[in-house]
């Protein structure tokens, strides 16, 4: 079966209601086989999948804070998701609620000197978790340059149903 994969700019979609961008979508690619669900189906052999997702940047994070723990880390994060098949547009959750479950997970993470690796890791799979209408996750995380470590450092954590 082939896909069909598109991305929309997010400074396009920052008035855009999830039922308007489901409209969109199916103006663009044609009816839905799913009753109004995001898998849409234009023939046997075109499918396409919604993902959806957002940058947070500058965000102050206490883990592994440099300077004898005081001074705190500036990242960069990019969540993406893929919706599973069939979602109703009515669904899909208010992106500022996901936004801040990440948030309070990565801020209250309860280890501070554990690895990065670790919290993406842990980050990604609470959000995985937490809204089952994800079929898969991806996590990425950009440390940005310090005067301890002058390079920038970039994990990713992917999850998938």
């Amino acid at each position: 079966m082939r896909s069909l994969a598109f991305s929309i700019d997010q400074r396009i979609m920052q008035n855009v209601t999830p039922i308007t961008l489901f409209t969109l979508i199916a103006l663009i690619i044609g009816p839905t086989a799913s009753a109004g669900g995001l898998d849409v189906v234009t023939s046997s052999n075109l499918t396409a999948s919604l993902s959806y997702g957002f940058n947070l940047t500058g965000i102050s994070l206490m883990q592994q804070a440099e300077g004898g723990g005081t001074r705190p880390n500036v990242v960069d994060l990019k969540l993406r998701y893929l919706y599973v098949p069939g979602l109703q547009p009515t669904q899909m959750p208010d992106v500022k609620i996901i936004q801040a479950d990440l948030l309070n997970t990565l801020q209250n993470y309860p280890n501070k000197s554990a690895y990065w690796e670790v919290l993406i890791a842990a980050a990604a799979e609470t959000i995985f978790r937490k809204y089952s209408i994800f079929r898969s996750v991806e996590l990425e995380l950009s440390i940005r340059p310090s005067k301890d470590i002058p390079l920038l450092r970039v994990g990713t954590a992917t999850l998938r149903r």
